[in-house]
């Protein structure tokens, strides 16, 4: 019989406190907890006998409802409730680490692959791979970034990479764009893993569309990140890239990404995985390998806009929330920033040599995020350029003329799927854009835009946000690192229109 403190602790028991913490962990929903707890109450207390870890659990929560009601009065209410929900579920799964050494010590019922031990990390009532990555992206985050704490050099910060990969001062994107090379001859892909939750024959990619056929997943041609080159100095580097393939990716990176979801379901109680259960991901060194996965870029930039009337300097961010028959492959459900997304071409097939362009690229993802442009790739298979559209004009003209800069801040890893995202700012005066208010920003099937005033403590807010992706929290990290300096490229801006 398992034990502890002389009181008998079965497997099936643990799992009651282990579900609490499974649907406390699906709700963003705090008063939802109370009415929880008081059920649980009875049903835990009654199975566990009122055991003292479960009164430690109980108590925990308790607290953690009454701060969330206090906080009700705050301004900031809804960053407090979701930093109080975040305290909450790491103090309940340190409860739940207490129990693990029971759960773990040597008895015969916990070593049969039918016993109720080995239920708890493959039972039915699970959630899967597929809806872990989905809902408790945060979570997973933490758990990547502490397996990569002896080999990254970033810290805190979101993401993980290097300490040369994130510039001194502000960079022009045009000066990135122009010593950016293309690897030639062109690499070959790297193979696609195969996780163990796959069925013979099956790509991750097609596993997801089983999971979710609403999501919008197509094999375009991208541009796979190969190499970082700083030796000239932080403020010069020059990327690598090659042609791939948007399955390439999928296939690999996501497929690392739902390896080490898939690890989680099963191990709640462990802080970091060990590095023979994640073979695809491979040990915490091999992020740096390049070769082994196609590392896909991701472009995510903080939008920044001042001169509208009647307001304040603004920025926006994106409510990636999945409402539509349309769903994205990617970071669905999250804040983020915008205009981001893949390094690609303005058609899928990437047969102009001006699309190998990070600029461009930015300026698409911001034509068709936030001005409505969604004809993009079919006006480049008719020959057009998107650029000359109505709607983009005056954003072409104005970064021709100073009224719009995109500046370069730096690439980093996610720590979930080891994808390169390159961080950027836009910084934007609404008067040379012809922008006479926000409402001009139009919602799309990947989210929409909400704006925020251009201040430190709302980039902080959001930064720290749990629900926010960990590049769009890296970028404002980054933004809120160069404000100042943000601040006089505005002053400029103004200056330059009067």
């Amino acid at each position: 019989m398992l034990s502890r403190e002389g009181r008998d602790l079965s497997p099936e028991h643990a799992e009651v406190v282990r579900q609490n913490i499974l649907i406390l962990k699906d709700s963003f929903d705090l008063p939802r907890l109370e009415d929880l707890l008081k059920k649980s109450k009875s049903t835990i207390f009654e199975k566990l006998n009122g055991d003292s870890i479960t009164r430690k659990w109980f108590r925990t929560a308790m607290l953690s409802v009454q701060k969330h009601a206090a906080n009700q009065r705050s301004p900031h209410y809804e960053a407090l409730q979701n930093e109080t929900l975040k305290q909450a579920i790491e103090a309940l799964q340190g409860v739940l680490r207490e129990i693990a050494p029971a759960l773990t010590a040597a008895d015969p019922t916990t070593t049969s692959p039918n016993s109720p031990a080995t239920a708890i990390h493959r039972g039915a009532d699970l959630p899967n791979a597929f809806d872990y990555k989905m809902k408790q992206r945060p979570d997973l985050a933490a758990v990547a970034k502490q397996y990569y704490k002896d080999v990254d050099q970033l810290g805190a910060f979101p993401l993980v990479g290097r300490s040369d990969w994130l510039p001194e001062q502000l960079v022009e994107l045009a000066r990135v764009d122009g010593l950016k090379r293309q690897a030639s001859p062109n690499p070959p892909s790297a193979r696609w893993f195969h996780p163990s939750f796959l069925d013979a024959g099956e790509t991750c990619e097609s596993w997801s569309k089983k999971h979710n056929p609403k999501m919008q997943i197509t094999d375009d041609v991208s541009y796979r990140l190969m190499g970082i080159d700083t030796s000239q100095g932080p403020n010069a580097p020059i990327l690598t890239f090659a042609r791939s393939s948007y399955f390439n990716y999928y296939n690999t990176c996501e497929a690392i990404a739902f390896e080490l979801a898939d690890w989680r379901v099963g191990n709640m109680q462990s802080a970091s995985p060990p590095p023979e259960r994640l073979p695809a991901r491979g040990a915490p060194g091999d992020v740096w390998n390049l070769e082994r996965r196609n590392a896909v870029a991701g472009l995510n930039a903080l939008f920044i806009l001042h001169g509208l009337p009647g307001l304040n300097t603004v920025f926006l961010v994106h409510e990636r929330e999945q409402r539509g028959e349309a769903q994205l492959a990617e970071a669905q459900n999250t804040l983020h920033v915008v205009p981001a997304g893949t390094f690609q071409p303005d058609g899928y097939k990437g047969g102009l040599e001006r699309d190998f362009s990070m600029s461009r690229s930015i300026v698409r993802e911001l034509a068709e995020e936030l001005l409505g442009q969604k004809e993009v790739e079919e006006q480049t298979r008719m020959g057009r350029d998107f650029l000359n559209e109505p709607a983009v004009t005056p954003y072409r003209d104005a970064l021709r003329d100073g009224g719009v800069k995109i500046f370069y801040l730096g690439t980093a890893f996610d720590p979930v799927t080891i994808k390169p995202e390159v961080m950027l700012v836009v910084v934007a005066d609404a008067k040379a854009l012809e922008v006479a208010c926000c409402s001009q920003f139009e919602r799309n099937w990947e989210g929409e835009p909400v704006v925020f005033d251009w201040t430190t403590e709302w980039l902080d807010e959001h930064a720290s946000s749990p629900n926010t992706l960990p590049a769009g929290a890296a970028c404002m990290q980054r933004v809120r690192h160069f404000f100042p300096q943000i601040e006089s490229v505005i002053r400029d801006q103004v200056a330059a229109r009067t």
